[in-house]
């Protein structure tokens, strides 16, 4: 069922006018049951006003958000996500602008869950040298989120491009001389001793690394000196810890808002405090193993590397370009996206394969345990915009993720599709992009039920796709567009299909996914 949404501004009153050709407007008490009925028997969706009323009321339990995405296209939705979850708290919360000095004890409202397979940048040269899990996208997530701008531009400083350039500029940074140490606040010295402390640690590392092999001799150029503070603080506490101590070094309280890893990987996050008592611990040994992201499309072809599946560079991913029309297209459709391990043992040179060599490598990953509590938690589940196979997929091919979300069967669960299209996306309808999101999420369930080998297409499809869809919302200038299939069998009319106006440039306007989102919670 598609809705064309149209929003307007009164004075008193935020409307979203839908135009069609049976209107109901139902009452606040009985909206959840009318729509349902309405739906069925009209064809309609009712998106009630925001009025002032409803702020001050709000609603009564605590609203909690669970976000799929990448990397940076979702950073621009923050804010949105942030108004959603205050809202749901009867319109006061814990703002931004009052973290810094909060004692809030609330639990938090928003999750964000990341993909830790991306290999390219300067996250490249951090798994080369030590392997684990990428900590890229989380640090991209984090500073967004961050409340302290000092620390904020700090940690989102990259070191020269220039090899010796940036090596000199590392020495500087980690000697205290580098200008960037008067961006931090004096006030905050437990911040500043724990950068500080996280750049000796990672110091040690790279020159305990560079001893064991010339090969793992690590290229500071165009280092994110963010990613480096947070792979330090995983390879001393393990990455819950880490992430939470990241956190706090932008002011950010954890009861607030969270950002996990989708998947975990044995022997990939450092030891951690360990039994022996809360603190550091030495940092992890060098070359451990890493996950990679493998595709394979319906040809054959297998590509091996997120880097290579979203903006192959044919070499080094150090420095690479995502400009769209710089990388060719897929050759064939999508057949399966699935995890390898990486053990730096076996020859990775060549991105690509075929289907099968490549498939004794393919394994089971085990999804990140808090994330899972925060799945079966959740009132809202967001499948956010950005690169849909390596942004958006790496989480829900995990079966015990793709089960968690089934499982709670009272969420909204709502998928945003892209503005335009990209290397990965390239020719999909908005049906077969939801298609695609869904399937996905099928296969990995029953992948957790019959395992790999024993898995069959009926035995994935006999699962509703609307236990992990609810609502599809697009943008009305989309280049992703509408095709209906003509086949019954096809369609899939329980899910509802919102299409909303765009900031002008095929881009999400926070405040009017905010208002289709509220409307859809309430």
């Amino acid at each position: 069922m598609h809705t064309q949404i149209y929003f307007g501004e009164t004075q008193a009153v935020s409307w979203c006018n839908v135009y069609t050709t049976c209107c109901v407007v139902v009452g606040r008490e009985e909206r959840g049951r009318e729509r349902e009925r309405e739906g069925q028997i009209f064809g309609v969706y009712v998106i009630p006003a925001v009025s002032r009323g409803d702020r001050e009321i709000g609603i009564e339990r605590e609203m909690r958000i669970v976000v799929f995405s990448g990397g940076s296209a979702t950073n621009a939705l923050v804010s949105c996500f942030e108004k959603v979850a205050n809202l749901s708290r009867g319109g006061g919360g814990v703002s931004r602008d009052t973290q810094l000095s909060s004692s809030s004890t609330n639990k938090n409202t928003t999750t964000y869950i990341i993909p830790v397979s991306d290999d390219g940048g300067s996250t490249s040269e951090i798994l080369r040298c030590f392997g684990g899990l990428a900590v890229g996208d989380l640090r991209n997530r984090a500073l967004v989120l961050f409340q302290d701008e000092g620390a904020r531009e700090f940690l989102h400083h990259r070191l020269d491009k220039d090899s010796r350039a940036a090596r000199a500029e590392w020495d500087a940074v980690v000697g205290g001389t580098h200008p960037l140490w008067r961006l931090l606040d004096r006030s905050r010295q437990e911040c500043r001793a724990l950068i500080a402390e996280s750049l000796r640690v990672f110091q040690a590392a790279q020159t305990q690394a560079a001893q064991a092999s010339a090969q793992t001799q690590f290229n500071f150029s165009t280092a994110s000196l963010g990613n480096i503070v947070l792979k330090a603080l995983e390879m001393q506490y393990g990455i819950d810890d880490a992430l939470h101590k990241f956190l706090r070094l932008g002011g950010v309280h954890e009861d607030v808002v969270s950002i996990m890893p989708c998947v975990t990987l044995q022997g990939a996050g450092g030891p951690g405090p360990g039994p022996a008592g809360p603190g550091p611990a030495a940092p992890a040994a060098p070359a451990a193993p890493r996950l990679d992201l493998q595709l394979v499309l319906l040809n054959g072809d297998v590509i091996t590397g997120q880097s290579e599946i979203s903006h192959p560079a044919g070499g080094s991913q150090l420095h690479f370009s995502k400009t769209a029309d710089s990388h060719p297209r897929l050759a064939a459709a999508v057949q399966q996206l699935r995890y390898v391990v990486n053990d730096g043992k076996s020859s990775s040179s060549s991105a690509f394969a075929d289907a099968s060599s490549a498939h004794a490598s393919a394994v089971h990953v085990s999804a990140h345990g808090p994330a899972i509590a925060s799945i079966r938690a959740a009132d809202l589940i967001v499948y956010s915009i950005g690169s849909l196979i390596t942004s958006l997929m790496p989480s829900l091919i995990v079966p015990e993720i793709a089960a968690a979300i089934a499982a709670n069967t009272t969420a909204q669960k709502v998928l945003l599709q892209n503005g335009t299209y990209d290397r990965e996306s390239y020719g999909l309808s908005c049906e077969d992009y939801t298609s695609l999101v869904a399937s996905t999420l099928q296969q990995a369930m029953a992948e957790g039920k019959f395992g790999f080998e024993s898995q069959s297409e009926s035995e994935s499809q006999s699962i509703p796709i609307s236990q992990f869809i609810t609502h599809v919302i697009r943008l009305e200038d989309s280049e992703i567009v509408s095709r209906p299939s003509p086949s019954p069998t096809s369609s899939n009319p329980e899910i509802v299909t919102l299409t909303i106006p765009s900031n002008g440039n095929r881009l999400y306007h926070p405040d009017h996914l905010y208002q289709t989102l509220r409307s859809i919670i309430q």
